[in-house]
C-alpha cells in the first residue's frame, strides 16, 4: 500500500539549481531537452473553453465576452450541481375564443441531487426549453460599468501626459513626421501620389495617441454614493429569532458574490462556468509537452509527455522498522515504462540543499530491468526467476518491475517521530520516443538507435523513527 498510495514519499529533482522536487506522477518529460519539467516551469497556453454538461466549445475571445459562462447549462444555487430541465403539462382556463380548456407543455428546472426547483422559489414556468431562462443581474452593474469606463479614461489620459514628457516619444514623433513628409503625398501638391500609398500614412498616424481634448469626458456621479446621514435605520425585524433553515450558507453566498443573497427564497439558477483546455509548452526548447484535442467531447491528447511514460519509477516496496542509529533493510522497486531493456546504475548523492538525515547503502552493480509488455498482465510472472540474479541484491523480478535491497542507517541524533530522508542518483538509458514503427521500415529491422544516458536525483522518505518500545 505504501508504494501505491503514498507517491509523495519518492521525489525527483526537476530543477538542478534550486533542487526543487516533486513526485514522478506530477512531472513531465521533454523528449527534446531530455529533462524533467514541472507545471510551474512550463508555459500555459489557453486553447479553448468548453462546457462539460452542454458540450459547447468557444474560442478564448468569445468566452471572455460571455464572462466564461455557458448559455445552455445551469447550476443549482443550493448545492451547486447541474440543473436539468423538466417538462410538464398544464391546463389553461377557457378563453373567449374557445370554451374548452387547452393543454400546453411548460418547462421548469430541477436539481436531481437536492430536489431544488425553480417552482420552490416562485419562478414562473417557461413555454420554451432553451434560451428562456434569465440570470439574476447584479443591481450594481450600471455603477460598475461606469467606474470601468472612468478608469479607462484616466489610464489613457496618463499615457498621453507621459508621452508628451518623454524625450524618446518626441524623437519618435519627429522621425515619424519626416517619414510622412518624404513618402506620403503633400498638402500643397494634391496631384502627387504617395510612393507607398495610403497604407504607410495610416500606419504612421496610428502611432499617435488620442488627444485628451478628443476623449469623451467621463465623470462619476457622486450622488450614487451614500452619505452617512442617508443610511436607513435598522428595521425591527432584525431582532427576531433567526431561522437557519431559511438562511443561505456561506458557500451559497460566495457562489453569487454580485447579489449576496441572504434568504433561500431569493435563490435563482446560475449559469455554469466553462472549463479550459490548456497546452503546456517547454520554456527552453519551445516544444509542446501537453496538447489536448480541441473537441469538447474528446478526452484524448495529441501530445501527452508525462514523466511516468518515459522515466523509470522508483517506489518503496517493503518498508522496515526505523530506529535511530540502527542499520535496517528496505526493498525498493524500479519499473521500466519503455519498450526497451534498460540498465539502472545507482550512485551516491553529491552535495545537496535537501535535508538528508540517514546513510544509504546502494547496489554496486547494474540492475537490468525488462521492457514493458502489454500482454504481461495476462501471463503469470509471479514465480518467474532469473538464475543469474544475485539473491543478496535482487528481491524479486516481475516483468518490467524489479525489486532490490538497500540498507539504511538513520542518524543517532534523531528522535521518535522524525522523518528519515535519504538521497541517491540513478543512471539509465533513454532511447527516445521512437516506437517499434520507427525501427521497422519496409519489413526490415533497422539498426537500433543509440541511447542517451540520463541521470536523476531522487529523495526518498523512508518513514518515521520509532521508539525502542514499539
Amino acid at each position: 500500500m505504501a508504494s501505491l498510495l503514498q507517491v509523495d514519499r519518492v521525489q525527483y529533482v526537476f530543477d538542478v539549481d534550486t533542487q526543487d522536487s516533486q513526485s514522478l506522477s506530477r512531472l513531465y518529460f521533454c523528449i527534446y531537452c531530455l529533462g524533467l519539467r514541472s507545471s510551474h516551469n512550463l508555459l500555459h497556453e489557453d486553447d479553448s473553453h468548453f462546457c462539460p454538461q452542454a458540450l459547447d466549445s468557444l474560442a478564448s475571445a468569445e468566452a471572455v465576452s460571455r464572462k466564461n459562462k455557458c448559455s445552455n447549462s445551469w447550476r443549482c444555487p443550493a448545492c451547486l450541481h447541474t440543473l436539468s430541465t423538466r417538462a410538464t403539462s398544464t391546463i389553461s382556463p377557457p378563453t373567449t375564443d374557445s370554451n374548452k380548456p387547452t393543454v400546453k407543455t411548460v418547462y421548469y428546472q430541477s436539481c436531481t441531487f437536492c430536489r431544488w426547483s425553480t417552482r420552490s422559489v416562485g419562478i414562473d414556468d417557461k413555454e420554451v426549453a432553451n434560451d428562456a431562462w434569465m440570470e439574476k443581474e447584479n443591481p450594481s452593474l450600471p455603477r460598475i460599468n461606469k467606474l470601468l469606463e472612468y478608469y479607462k479614461y484616466l489610464e489613457h489620459k496618463e499615457k498621453v501626459e507621459q508621452a508628451r514628457k518623454s524625450p524618446i516619444k518626441k524623437e519618435l514623433m519627429s522621425v515619424t513626421m519626416q517619414l510622412k513628409q518624404k513618402y506620403t503625398s503633400s498638402k500643397h501638391s494634391p496631384g502627387k501620389k504617395s510612393m507607398f500609398g495610403d497604407s504607410l500614412s495610416g500606419a504612421l498616424s496610428s502611432l499617435r495617441l488620442k488627444d485628451v481634448s478628443s476623449l469623451k469626458d467621463v465623470s462619476i456621479d457622486a450622488s450614487s454614493t451614500l452619505a452617512l446621514d442617508d443610511v436607513e435605520k435598522l428595521n425591527t425585524d432584525v431582532y427576531k429569532p433567526v431561522q437557519f433553515t431559511a438562511m443561505t450558507s456561506t458557500a451559497q453566498r460566495l457562489d453569487q458574490p454580485g447579489n449576496q443573497i441572504i434568504e433561500c427564497s431569493d435563490l435563482a439558477p446560475r449559469r455554469s462556468q466553462m472549463f479550459m483546455k490548456q497546452s503546456l509548452r517547454c520554456k527552453i526548447c519551445d516544444h509542446n509537452i501537453i496538447k489536448p484535442e480541441y473537441s469538447p467531447t474528446s478526452i484524448k491528447f495529441k501530445i501527452h509527455l508525462i514523466a511516468l511514460n518515459h522515466i523509470p519509477d522508483i517506489r518503496i516496496s517493503k518498508p522496515s522498522t526505523l530506529r535511530a542509529g540502527e542499520r535496517c533493510q528496505f526493498v525498493l522497486s524500479i519499473t521500466n515504462p519503455t519498450e526497451h531493456v534498460i540498465h539502472a546504475t545507482f550512485l551516491p548523492m553529491e552535495e545537496t540543499k535537501h535535508e538528508i538525515n540517514a546513510k544509504i547503502e546502494l547496489p554496486t552493480c547494474d540492475i537490468v530491468v525488462g521492457k514493458f509488455d502489454d500482454a504481461a498482465e495476462f501471463v503469470d510472472q509471479l514465480t518467474s526467476t532469473n538464475n543469474t540474479d544475485d539473491a543478496s541484491i535482487i528481491a524479486f523480478r516481475r516483468g518490467n518491475k524489479v525489486g532490490f535491497y538497500v540498507h539504511c542507517t538513520p542518524d543517532p541524533a534523531l528522535s521518535p517521530g522524525d522523518n528519515v530522508w535519504v538521497g541517491m542518483r540513478f543512471k539509465h538509458e533513454h532511447y527516445g520516443s521512437a516506437p517499434l514503427a520507427l525501427l521497422l521500415k519496409g519489413g526490415e529491422v533497422e539498426k537500433e538507435p543509440e541511447p542517451n544516458w540520463l541521470t536523476h536525483s531522487v529523495f526518498i522518505n523512508l518513514g518515521k523513527i520509532q521508539s525502542s518500545l514499539e
